[in-house]
């Protein structure tokens, strides 16, 4: 799983700057760039944030986030 693609996709996709996103999620513009190269994984508090920003439901963010190796697929 990499929930950081989805992060960066959305961001990505509404144009929205690390920086920005990060104030948004009330985190440091480093530790968005963790989660988004898939270093690290969000908190509780900053996926929260994150659905509200967004809109997603928890299931869609889940989703999104599977990568091959998570379904037995290559990787």
């Amino acid at each position: 799983m990499n929930i950081g693609k989805v992060f960066k996709k959305f961001r990505e996709g509404k144009g929205i700057t690390q920086r920005s996103m990060a104030k948004a999620l009330d985190i440091t513009p480093t530790a968005l760039y963790k989660i988004e190269s898939g270093r690290t994984w969000p908190n509780r508090k900053t996926i929260a944030a994150f659905q509200m920003i967004s809109g997603y439901p928890t299931a869609r963010i889940y989703v999104e986030s599977l990568e091959p190796a998570d379904y037995g697929g290559a990787s």
